[in-house]
């Protein structure tokens, strides 16, 4: 499954959060967007390290634990995001609809 870009998380662009439609992920871009050996499918440059289902708590930690420096904006959109993700998934997929 393809994880869905939310926002970059610090200034550098090294950090973004994105979600699939079990959990919120914290990527971190691991070089340049390329295609990848033998199958063709072009990488991101992005790889999933950290993978939080559960609440934005737990997701505040794993962004401590690696360290990353949120930017201003960054902190405002984690601030608006609902206390689990499957508040902020159901919501997320009400106004996709509307």
């Amino acid at each position: 499954m393809t994880d869905i870009p939310l926002f970059t998380l610090d200034a550098k662009a090294r950090w973004r959060l994105a979600y699939d439609q079990n959990q919120w992920v914290l990527q971190r871009r691991k070089g340049s967007a390329r295609p990848s050996k033998g199958s063709g499918i072009r990488d991101s440059g992005w790889r999933g390290v950290s993978f939080v289902g559960s609440e934005k708590r737990i997701l505040y930690r794993c962004l401590r634990e690696k360290g990353v420096a949120l930017t201003p904006a960054a902190l405002a959109a984690m601030d608006r995001l609902p206390d689990t993700f499957r508040e902020w998934r159901d919501d997320h997929k009400r106004r996709e609809v509307a």
